[in-house]
């Protein structure tokens, strides 16, 4: 069995992340299985996989956005890098990621300490004890 993991490296995606091909805005994910549209019944695709490959086709990456439970990167307030499990349902991590406060690995954190170091300020300035009185959302 091919291991899609290896594949995904290749491509330059995560199994499972949605992509575009080319100029089309249609949604597609690299899965354990292959290629298929995303949202639809529709069956695997290996030839549109085979011209990725190949380079004939060329995957047009969405912004990153965390997948339920993948381990994402952040600085605490002093500036050290953590990881935690992103959650989609957590109100704490949908803040996080929405103020550019998670990255998708620890160079990524580390590179980007002194600018969430900024937002922490800003954030302090408008927390006032709970989220429903944060006032910056």
């Amino acid at each position: 069995m091919i291991d899609m993991s290896k594949i995904a490296d290749m491509l330059g995606v995560r199994l499972n992340e949605p992509f575009a091909i080319g100029e089309s805005d249609e949604e597609y994910i690299l899965d354990e299985k292959g290629v298929r549209t995303v949202g639809s019944n529709t069956p695997y695709m290996p030839m549109t996989l085979g011209l990725l490959l190949q380079g004939a086709l060329k995957i047009k990456k969405k912004p990153w956005k965390p997948l339920n439970n993948e381990t994402v990167w952040g600085c605490d307030r002093f500036g050290n890098p953590y990881s935690v499990h992103f959650r989609c349902d957590s109100e704490w991590d949908l803040l996080y990621f929405r103020h550019s406060l998670y990255f998708p690995s620890e160079k990524d954190a580390i590179a980007h300490k002194d600018e969430v170091m900024k937002k922490y300020q800003e954030l302090n300035r408008y927390y006032k004890g709970g989220m429903k009185k944060c006032q910056i959302f």
